[in-house]
This record gives structure tokens, C-alpha cells and sequence, in this order.
């Protein structure tokens, strides 16, 4: 299967007046074309400082961060909240980011509007983020990420501002919409059961600073399951019970 993306022995320091603090090391990777990696690890391990390293908001201090073979990284960076602007419109909000690269063309319009009908949004496409659900939130900011076409998305706990119910069904409605375009992404999450039942496979890090400990695949019989339905299933409470054990000795590890 072919790599997306490659990281090799990356390692990164926080630096302060005083000293300097390891925050990641030697970690290495590939992503696959089409896949969804999630990334869990103890708090404050470093997996915000990944994704931030990954989309090139920080350098790292050592090792080489490779798209295709090549340095250049086209993505969508979804954070914890969806920082929809309260003034405009959700139209006018899922095209900002096109309208600042000069992209608000006539094609790119219609591809809102596309995405606004398929992901059940259309009918509020003139509302105020006010007015919307927590899902709905989610669901706008995602379609502006997907506007701008990039091959692989980065998810920062996207889901953990809203209610658990709400999170359930949203994390159900973004694994479905990433599918259906295509995408790559790796997702960053405390939640052991949003990690496994959205995967293809759990890289786990330990304790800051971060290294990978294992990475496992998430293999169900039940291949096209959803997520909500993938936490029924009987392979999942295993996966469940070997991710704590991992995660526990993880906050042993420095």
C-alpha cells in the first residue's frame, strides 16, 4: 500500500529561558494512502505538537517529514473547536478559506453547494453558526476544510467540546464524510472507543517525551461497519482492554 506520509526519527524540544524540554523522540511512521490513523498517548505527551509538526507550524529539531517523497504537505487542520466566524453565514464561513487564497470561483460555489446538500446542510446555508447544532458546527467546518482539497486531514480532538450523545453521532457523520471523499487523516483523541472504532490503526505514545510504543491494527470482521456500530461488536472490547493496558504502562514510561 502506498505512503502518504512519512516520518523519520523525528525528535522536538520545547525551549524556555531556563532550559531545554524534550517533548518528542526519534518518532517514525508512514500513513497510507485512504487511511485514518488515530494517535493516543498519556496528556500531554505531544500529539497536538505532531499534528503541528506534521502541517509545518513548528519545525522539528531533527529527522525529515515527507509527503509522497516530497517536503511540501497539502492538508486540512481540523482543531478542538470549529472557530466558525459568528458573523458570517455558513456559506460565507465554509468559503473563507478560498477567499483568502483567491479561490472563490464560480466551480469552487458549486462544490458548496454540493457539499452543504450531501451532508444535510443545505436548508441552513444562510443561517449564523448561532444557530446550529454542535454536530451541525462540525459537520460546516469540515466542509470548509474539504473546499480547499487537501489529500490528508489532521483532526485535533475535533469532537471534544461537544455532549457525549452529540459526539457519538458526529463522529459517526465525520468518519462517513471522510470516506466518501477519499481522504487520508490521523486523528488525535483521548477517547480509547473513538480511536477503535474509527481506525484503521492506534498508534500509541508514551509519556512525554513522546515515543511510539506499539501501533495496532483495528481489524473487524465487519469491515463497512460504522463507528457506533463498531463499539457492539466482540472484537472491540478487546481492543478496548489492550489499548488501557498499553495506555497505563505509557504513564510509567519517560
Amino acid at each position: 500500500m502506498q505512503s502518504i506520509l512519512t516520518l523519520q526519527e523525528i525528535c522536538y524540544s520545547y525551549h524556555t529561558l531556563q532550559k531545554e524540554v524534550p517533548a518528542i523522540r526519534k518518532i517514525s511512521f508512514d500513513l497510507h494512502q485512504g487511511e485514518f490513523l488515530s494517535i493516543i498517548g498519556p496528556s500531554g505527551c505531544g500529539k497536538s505538537t505532531l499534528l503541528n509538526l506534521i502541517c509545518r507550524l513548528q519545525k522539528p529539531d531533527s529527522g525529515e517529514i515527507l509527503y509522497r517523497g516530497k517536503e511540501d504537505i497539502p492538508i486540512g487542520y481540523m482543531l478542538q473547536r470549529d472557530h466558525l466566524l459568528e458573523w458570517r453565514t455558513v456559506t460565507q464561513n465554509i468559503l473563507l478559506g478560498l477567499e483568502m487564497q483567491k479561490k472563490d470561483t464560480k466551480e469552487a460555489r458549486e462544490k458548496a453547494e454540493e457539499l452543504l446538500k450531501t451532508y444535510q446542510l443545505r436548508e441552513f446555508r444562510d443561517a449564523y453558526p448561532r444557530q446550529l447544532s454542535g454536530g451541525m458546527r462540525q459537520r460546516a467546518a469540515l466542509i470548509r476544510t474539504l473546499l480547499m482539497d487537501p489529500d490528508l486531514l489532521l483532526l485535533d480532538e475535533p469532537f471534544s467540546a461537544l455532549d457525549y450523545q452529540t459526539r457519538l453521532s458526529v463522529s459517526d457523520d465525520i468518519y462517513r464524510i471522510i470516506r466518501k471523499e477519499g481522504k487520508s487523516a490521523i486523528l488525535v483523541t483521548h477517547d480509547i472507543s473513538e480511536a477503535i472504532s474509527m481506525s484503521d490503526r492506534v498508534l500509541i505514545l508514551s509519556a512525554c517525551p513522546a515515543r511510539v510504543l506499539t501501533c495496532i491494527p483495528m481489524q473487524f470482521a465487519d469491515r463497512q461497519a460504522a463507528p457506533l456500530e463498531k463499539r457492539s461488536l466482540p472484537e472491540f472490547n478487546e481492543y478496548f482492554n489492550r489499548i488501557w493496558r498499553e495506555l497505563h504502562e505509557a504513564k510509567q514510561i519517560a
